[in-house]
């Protein structure tokens, strides 16, 4: 066997390597979307409750310490840079002119 038959065979199995693992990726990720998408949207759910409850605690007096207003913030965060809705936003901004967040 010849240098040059080496050559193109090994090419030749790193081009089929390629597509197989192409392949195997794609099916894959075409089984995970369902997964993602339903963890993204239990994701948001849960997101929205908890800002739901806080802010509606935080409205109706009812304090919270230090912590839980910094994991309310990074919780807002997350929540609106995955598209949250109006309701949410809105409330928070008035919270935050009245300087109760």
């Amino acid at each position: 066997m010849g240098l040059e038959t080496i050559i193109i065979t090994g090419a030749s199995l790193i081009t089929a390597c390629g597509v197989i693992i192409g392949a195997v990726n794609s099916l894959f990720n075409k089984k995970m979307d369902p997964l993602v998408k339903r963890i993204e949207e239990l994701d948001m759910s849960q997101c929205r409750q908890v800002l739901i409850d806080t802010l509606s605690d935080i409205e109706n007096n009812i304090p919270k310490n230090s912590m839980q207003i910094s994991r309310l913030y990074e919780l807002y965060d997350h929540y609106i840079s995955k598209g949250g809705n109006s309701y949410i936003h809105e409330t928070w901004e008035r919270l935050k002119k009245n300087g109760k967040i």
